[in-house]
């Protein structure tokens, strides 16, 4: 049987034409299977690399799965964990009237140590603002002066004390036990009870990754704005130290996560003083009872 030139080539054509039509939808299926075989977390995480989890949290909610509230926790683990930290660290502030505190831990800490009862706990570390008699204690400092006691504090209140003793000033940065002491100004602003130029200071300590700030007895300067604190000690009573509404202003400038109020309710100042601190403040306040 005789088949035409023409046919033989048309039909090579057609045969031709099929096979590469199979070819390409071959190719294609296998292309989609595998882009429905990459993990959507890929996708999302090198969006988040690029732009950050704040940036991306609509778009990587939309690609994971995963709810927006649920990518920003991860961006903010840190924080969530600092605040536990700090609640902790509350828990192991006791006052014990007017400036003086004691921070229980690994190491006992007092500021101010004051009229304090026989049998206190004994102090590891003592740190003293100044040489005022209600801050300077000697009597005090020996009810819990043990072997090994490190006092740290200003010149002129060292020479009232013995033992061991580290002199500070203002801008000193030392390590005590495994603790780091910074020494900052502390000073009055409009009045001549604690002039700057004594040198006297408050103290920014870090416990456990808490910083813990005791003011001393200060009006609120402009140094507050560099200082950065977890915890703040402030004065509240006014006449000698900051008014309620000036420790508002500088708590609101220190932004710690927690304030606590001092010197009131002994030798000057009463608890309407702390409560009007509380009350006018934007940072939280946490009014301790006095353990004296």
């Amino acid at each position: 049987m005789r088949v035409s030139r023409g046919l033989l080539i048309t039909k090579s054509l057609t045969v031709g034409l099929i096979l590469f039509l199979t070819w390409l939808m071959t190719t294609g299926l296998a292309a989609s299977a595998g882009a429905q075989n990459v993990p959507k977390q890929d996708l999302s995480s090198a969006k988040t690399s690029r732009s950050g989890t704040d940036v991306t949290a609509h778009k990587g909610a939309a690609e994971t799965g995963m709810s927006k509230d649920a990518i920003v926790q991860r961006g903010t683990a840190k924080a969530v964990a600092s605040r536990e930290g700090v609640k902790m660290m509350l828990k192991k502030i006791h006052w014990l009237g007017h400036d003086c505190f004691r921070i229980d831990g690994d190491n006992v800490i007092y500021f101010d140590p004051l009229e304090l009862k026989r049998g206190a706990v004994p102090a590891d570390i003592i740190l003293i603002t100044h040489e005022h008699s209600d801050h300077c204690s000697p009597k005090d400092v020996a009810k819990i002066q043990k072997k090994g006691t490190v006092i740290v504090t200003t010149p002129d209140c060292a020479k009232k004390l013995s033992g061991e003793i580290k002199a500070v000033k203002p801008g000193d940065t030392i390590t005590v036990k495994g603790v780091t002491i910074e020494a900052v100004p502390a000073y009055n602003i409009d009045k001549r009870f604690h002039t700057k130029d004594k040198g006297w200071v408050g103290y920014i300590i870090t416990v456990g990754g808490t910083r813990i700030y005791h003011a001393g007895d200060t009006d609120f300067i402009p140094e507050m704005k560099t200082f950065k604190v977890d915890i703040a000690l402030l004065p509240v009573s006014g006449t000698y130290v900051m008014t309620a509404e000036e420790a508002v202003k500088a708590a609101e400038t220190l932004k710690p996560q927690i304030a606590i109020p001092m010197h009131y309710g002994g030798i000057i100042g009463t608890d309407k003083d702390a409560a009007a601190f509380k009350q006018k403040s934007s940072v939280p306040v946490e009014i301790l009872k006095s353990e004296k």
